[in-house]
């Protein structure tokens, strides 16, 4: 094994530490220019579809994050190279900030009859006080928060691994085998769930979702397209 294998796994690890730093220092400068916003709040810009999965709330979630792109980002940049890998990466991120945002939006119109609440002027002082009190936490957080971290792109990647790696085991206290594959499709199965429920715990259930489906798809071009056979 050479010093520049896993080249482009190195480059996503080390960017992301780097980034940490610079998000620490600068707080909350750089969360305000690169978290990702709601589409219609004044501070959203179009790159923060991607730069927001630079991003990260604490260490115990960045460190998270890139532990486990790393336990099968390795394997898998091996196998289907470095550029395809990286690739797979950079639409899972983009696509699964995709998918926050339009969920987003749908629970605002569903709110609001509108997209854009922000310049809304017709809600008299009763129905303002009336959303508050029914929705005010959650709705005051997705309408004015950003959404930050690497957790989309990583289930694509996650995905991706078990649709290339479907006999693939994850070991548990040394004797319980449970597949990959098997671990995605329920936390696929839990995500949909807690996204449709409404589950305001501060998890962008979408966004994992998105980036989910989107590593499957682009695994599915791969395997096709560069005739992939894997070993398992």
């Amino acid at each position: 094994m050479t010093y520049f294998s896993n080249i482009g796994l190195r480059a996503i690890l080390w960017s992301t530490v780097l980034v940490y730093f610079f998000q620490s220092y600068y707080f909350p400068n750089v969360d305000e220019n690169f978290g990702l916003y709601y589409i219609t709040h004044p501070n959203f810009k179009i790159h923060q579809l991607l730069t927001y999965s630079f991003l990260h709330f604490d260490a115990v979630h960045l460190i998270v994050n890139l532990l486990v792109l790393t336990m099968v980002g390795v394997q898998l940049e091996r196998d289907i190279k470095t550029i395809p890998f990286l690739i797979l990466n950079l639409i899972t991120a983009i696509v699964a900030g995709v998918f926050q945002l339009i969920a987003n939006m749908i629970s605002v119109y569903l709110i609001f009859g509108t997209f854009n609440p922000f310049e809304l002027e017709t809600i008299g002082p009763a129905k303002k006080l009336e959303i508050l009190f029914e929705h005010g936490p959650w709705l005051y957080s997705m309408l004015n928060s950003v959404t930050i971290g690497a957790s989309g792109c990583v289930f694509g990647v996650l995905t991706a691994f078990a649709y290339l790696y479907p006999k693939n085991k994850i070991r548990f206290l040394s004797e319980v085998q449970i597949s990959t594959r098997f671990i995605i499709i329920c936390y696929l199965i839990l995500q949909v769930y807690n996204g449709i429920t409404l589950s305001h715990n501060g998890i962008a259930h979408f966004a994992h979702l998105g980036g989910s489906i989107s590593g499957l798809l682009i695994a599915i071009y791969y395997k096709k397209k560069y005739h992939l056979k894997f070993e398992v």
